[in-house]
């Protein structure tokens, strides 16, 4: 995505200004233009301003289309990236309930189990990521996300019955290992290689990832 590809998709929306999806379309390659960014948690004056655009252009389509789940995923997923979980959560859920073997839905369910995983709601987390990974099997993320909580669940539930809110280190760790394996991976998938490129280096990272969670639970 690029700058030329926003102003052709900001004239689409002046050329026609009551077509929802022109306006969703506008707030994707605005979020997708500084995708890198995002996910490597990177924030200044410019991101600011262009996800406001963003918010802007999928309320409009909103306002269009109400029941526009994939307006209310990217719109979560915006707030998601302006660390406002509240937000994000509340637009992620609302469009959850589209058809659950959409790809956006996939993006959607991935993110609400971020903030849940982020926030420490484990049974929320692994409840979204079973739905997830039974419907999308292929999506290795998932069950490495779903196994993380998983082990952070039942580590909690060894330790004394007293013990609710502490977290053990390896799990602290092993969910900061989870959320930056995805965000390489959102990374990789958002470069400019070739699809076949793009396979050798998740193989590659999912190895390296593969290896540090029995490193760490190892040790």
């Amino acid at each position: 995505m690029s700058q030329e590809q926003i102003e052709f998709y900001r004239k689409a929306c002046l050329q026609d200004p009551n077509d929802a999806d022109t306006h969703y379309n506008l707030a994707c390659v605005i979020v997708y233009t500084y995708g890198q960014e995002l996910y490597a948690d990177v924030m200044n004056t410019e991101i600011e301003a262009a996800l406001i655009e963003a918010k802007n252009a999928c309320a409009t389509a909103l306002s269009l289309a109400g029941n526009h789940g994939s307006a209310m995923i990217l719109l979560g997923q915006i707030y998601f990236f302006e660390k406002n979980n509240e937000e994000a959560e509340s637009w992620l859920l609302s469009g959850l309930n589209m058809d659950p073997h959409n790809q956006t839905w996939l993006t959607g369910a991935d993110n609400l189990a971020r903030i849940y995983m982020t926030t420490e709601r484990v049974d929320e987390a692994i409840q979204i990521l079973e739905k997830l990974v039974e419907i999308h099997p292929h999506y290795e993320a998932g069950h490495h996300k779903l196994n993380a909580c998983r082990t952070f669940q039942n580590q909690s539930k060894a330790s004394s019955p007293q013990k609710t809110t502490s977290v053990n280190p390896k799990e602290a760790k092993s969910a900061e290992l989870v959320t930056a394996f995805q965000a390489s991976v959102q990374e990789i998938m958002l470069g400019n290689d070739s699809p076949e490129v793009k396979a050798q280096k998740v193989q590659t990272l999912q190895a390296a990832f593969q290896e540090n969670m029995q490193k760490l639970f190892a040790a």
